[in-house]
């Protein structure tokens, strides 16, 4: 959602007739949407990265019998 809402403000910036202050509107909030999915990015990735850690952690203290 966020990725399409970026795509959205990229179109509008460059197929729209913006006034300055739409066109300024629009860039911070591109600006803005670009920091959040990066963060959203990284989190994924840290979660990624430790999934099977968190795996074996949790079998470790949960043996099935």
């Amino acid at each position: 959602m966020l990725h399409d809402h970026i795509r959205e403000l990229q179109g509008e910036l460059r197929h729209c007739h913006l006034t300055r202050r739409e066109r300024a509107a629009a860039e911070a909030e591109l600006a803005q949407a670009i920091v959040r999915q990066a963060e959203l990015d990284r989190a994924f990735d840290e979660l990624f990265d430790t999934w099977p850690r968190r795996r074996r952690a949790a079998a470790d203290r949960h043996p099935e019998s």
